[in-house]
């Protein structure tokens, strides 16, 4: 670049600057470059928190959502091996030998007066 062109274009820029409408040979790619840049880093930091904000509030719906439902089966669970206990309970009762054979004699069952053995190897008709 000549001096020539230095000095016109730095007197270009100081009548552009001094309140002058003619803006002709002003630089306006720089001063929009720098506004717009700023504007755009701040756009894309304040959406990066907002769509971190919004990933942990997702989280935390997701882990409230884990801890209702494990508290549902723990009840479910604790449910069931109440009712599994009652029924060895009941499995007990009916398997009982005095309550068997009172209800045998109730019904007119004797006791067998021969029983044949037929071993292992004896096949059943």
């Amino acid at each position: 670049m000549s001096r020539a062109w230095s000095q016109k274009r730095a007197r270009l820029f100081d009548e552009a600057d001094a309140g002058t409408k003619n803006l002709v040979g002003r630089d306006m790619k720089r001063t929009r470059r720098r506004r717009r840049g700023g504007r755009v880093a701040w756009l894309s930091v304040f959406v990066g928190v907002l769509a971190a904000a919004l990933f942990l509030v997702a989280l935390r719906n997701s882990i409230l959502r884990v801890r209702y439902d494990l508290d549902t089966a723990r009840q479910r669970e604790i449910a069931l091996m109440e009712r599994k206990a009652n029924a060895t309970v009941r499995l007990r009762e009916l398997r009982d030998p005095t309550r068997l054979k009172a209800l045998a004699k109730e019904r007119g069952f004797v006791r067998p007066q021969k029983v044949i053995d037929l071993g292992m190897g004896a096949a059943r008709p």
